[in-house]
């Protein structure tokens, strides 16, 4: 099956299906486990983006990363090149030296 959650879809069910499972937590009994296995579905498929009820619906909010090309590395290294001297580090510290 290939791949259909992702975005605010995949956020949501993260935030969703962590709060079912803290919910099972703190609870006892029959509704404890409920909620735990339901937390634990809603992650699964977050964490998979991969939903049987989607696919099902024809729902498909996964959007694959695009790959690195040529302009897109040209404009990290332009980029990375600009912030060079932002991006050293101090060449001294504060404080006292160290006895040896």
């Amino acid at each position: 099956m290939e791949k259909n959650v992702g975005g605010q879809d995949r956020l949501s069910r993260i935030f969703t299906g962590s709060s079912f499972l803290l919910a099972g937590i703190r609870r006892k009994g029959i509704t404890r486990w409920a909620s735990i296995g339901i937390g634990a579905a809603i992650l699964s498929t977050a964490f998979s983006q991969k939903c049987l009820f989607n696919k099902a619906l024809g729902i498909d909010t996964y959007k694959p990363e695009e790959p690195m090309t040529a302009d897109n590395k040209a404009l990290v290294d332009e980029t990375s090149e600009d912030s060079f001297p932002a991006s050293d580090p101090p060449s001294w510290t504060a404080g006292l030296a160290a006895k040896s």
